[in-house]
């Protein structure tokens, strides 16, 4: 399909470890277990709102 964009973006546990990736690009790292029950939800909580807008902007 022409004007068709790929994106490739991951959300891997590597070595206790939350890692979001573009493509090679890491976008997020954090060890999880540092943090507090509020620190990982807000965490996530930015992560899918950045991963959102970026879709976004593919459109």
């Amino acid at each position: 399909m022409v004007g068709v964009k790929h994106l490739v973006l991951s959300i891997l546990w590597e070595g206790g470890k939350l890692i979001a990736r573009k493509g090679k690009e890491i976008l997020k790292d954090y060890d999880p277990f540092s943090w507090s029950e509020f620190s990982k939800k807000v965490y996530v909580k930015n992560l899918l709102e950045e991963t959102n807008s970026f879709l976004l902007e593919l459109c």
